[in-house]
C-alpha cells in the first residue's frame, strides 16, 4: 500500500524511463513503478502520456521465421524474340 497523497506510475517505455524523473521523488528505478507525489508535476506527466497509472501492457515479440534465401530468377530464354 502507498502513503496517501501519492500516485504509483510507470515510465510508458524504456527511454523515458531513463530521462524522465521527478523532481521530488527522483528517477525511476532499473524496473518496475515508483511513487509519485500526487502534485501537479504527477498529473501533467500523466496527462501527457510519458507515465501510466496502470502497468503497461508487454507487446507479444513476433517469433523469429526461419530464412528463406531468395528463390532464382529464371533466365530469359535466348530463343524467344
Amino acid at each position: 500500500m502507498q502513503p496517501e497523497g501519492t500516485v504509483q506510475v510507470w515510465p510508458k517505455n524504456e527511454q523515458i524511463r531513463k530521462i524522465i524523473r521527478h523532481p521530488v521523488a527522483g528517477a525511476f528505478g532499473v524496473e518496475g513503478p515508483s511513487v509519485w507525489p500526487d502534485d501537479q508535476y504527477t498529473t501533467r506527466r500523466i496527462a501527457d502520456g510519458d507515465v501510466l497509472t496502470e502497468a503497461p501492457k508487454e507487446e507479444p515479440k513476433p517469433e523469429p521465421q526461419p530464412y528463406e534465401p531468395p528463390s532464382p530468377e529464371p533466365s530469359p530464354d535466348p530463343t524467344e524474340e
